[in-house]
């Protein structure tokens, strides 16, 4: 479950065993504390939003999905009858009071990003460009902490380091460059959430459908020019997805998609719309898809070339002269809009 930032902890590592829920409710009423319970059983993992003291949010997480409002409500009652059920009490931080109902249902974005081939500085600067509402999660592992980047329309709300013990969890505000110069110099782990549809914006358009939108409103030749690259990146996707295919029988631990990643940043630098943290071309199960037009003056056809031409050369030694041949030769008309004829 998402981390919510850390406030004032007002209590750690009370064990249901010797804590009563309903009367520490009932004393955090009478306190009107602004903050929220974390519990964690073998049940899941759950949380509970007070404002003034009054419940405004409650969410967990089990094995069986996501739950909040009434249905959390019952399945926490049932998580705290088990008597090692662990629940913190934590007053929020003043800028988290109306915002902490979304990040508690913030999306994975990036899951565990290796620091060695991400830059995060450069991850962050691109967030904060696109204007993300979400937070970035920087794991170390010696010592083991983690930094959180909590971040609205692109603008960072707070930054705090993260070290766990099993007697108790330390929180600390912490300066950004210091922690974007730790994520350079030491091996680290990278996830970012994103919070989705906000409170009271429903109807909010993705990305995505306010691109198709205008498009249709665009020249002819610009929405085809549009469809033709999206077909080509298809196209480069389908060889990938072979090329995949064939790996997972000859070599298997050989990550495509962590050296698809790695390529893709590598060439970030020429080819902004190959950045895998633009949002731009997307690569996983259902293929290769481009979600964003590359800007005016970016080329394509270019850039795709480069990273095929890069692609081909990392897993030729894996695979037989014969069988890399045979895909490529059912791609000839792929190579031939790239110009390798």
């Amino acid at each position: 479950m998402i981390k919510l930032p850390y406030g004032k902890p007002i209590y750690q590592r009370l064990y249901t065993r010797f804590t009563s829920f309903p009367e520490l409710m009932a004393f955090l009423e009478q306190e009107s504390l602004t903050g929220y319970l974390e519990l964690e059983s073998w049940e899941g993992s759950s949380k509970i939003i007070l404002k003034e003291g009054e419940v405004t949010h409650v969410v967990i997480k089990t094995i069986e999905g996501v739950f909040n409002g009434k249905v959390a409500l019952e399945k926490i009652y049932k998580q705290v009858e088990h008597p090692e059920c662990s629940i913190d009490v934590y007053e929020l931080p003043e800028a988290f009071t109306n915002l902490i109902k979304e990040f508690c249902h913030a999306e994975l974005m990036y899951y565990r990003l290796d620091s060695r081939f991400t830059d995060v500085e450069k991850l962050f600067e691109k967030l904060s460009a696109q204007k993300h509402f979400g937070l970035i999660e920087v794991e170390f592992e010696k010592p083991r902490q983690t930094g959180i980047i909590y971040l609205q329309d692109g603008k960072t709300l707070k930054i705090q380091m993260v070290t766990e013990t099993p007697k108790k969890t330390y929180a600390r505000d912490y300066p950004l460059k210091r922690l974007l110069k730790l994520a350079g110099e030491k091996t680290a782990t990278i996830n970012v959430y994103r919070v989705g549809v906000r409170a009271g914006e429903k109807n909010r358009e993705s990305p995505v459908k306010k691109l198709n939108d205008e498009l249709r409103n665009l020249p002819d030749s610009i929405e085809n020019r549009f469809e033709t690259q999206k077909k080509l990146v298809t196209e480069v996707g389908e060889l990938f997805g072979k090329l995949e295919a064939i790996l997972k029988k000859v070599r298997k631990d050989f990550d495509f998609n962590y050296n698809l990643r790695k390529l893709r940043v590598e060439l970030a630098g020429t080819y902004p719309f190959l950045d895998p943290f633009a949002g731009e071309i997307e690569y996983g199960e259902s293929g290769m898809q481009l979600l964003v037009p590359p800007a005016k003056g970016e080329n394509l056809e270019e850039g795709l070339r480069e990273l095929v031409l890069r692609m081909i050369d990392l897993v030729s030694p894996f695979i037989s002269e014969g069988a890399l041949n045979q895909t490529l030769k059912q791609h000839a008309g792929m190579f031939s809009k790239l110009g390798l004829r």
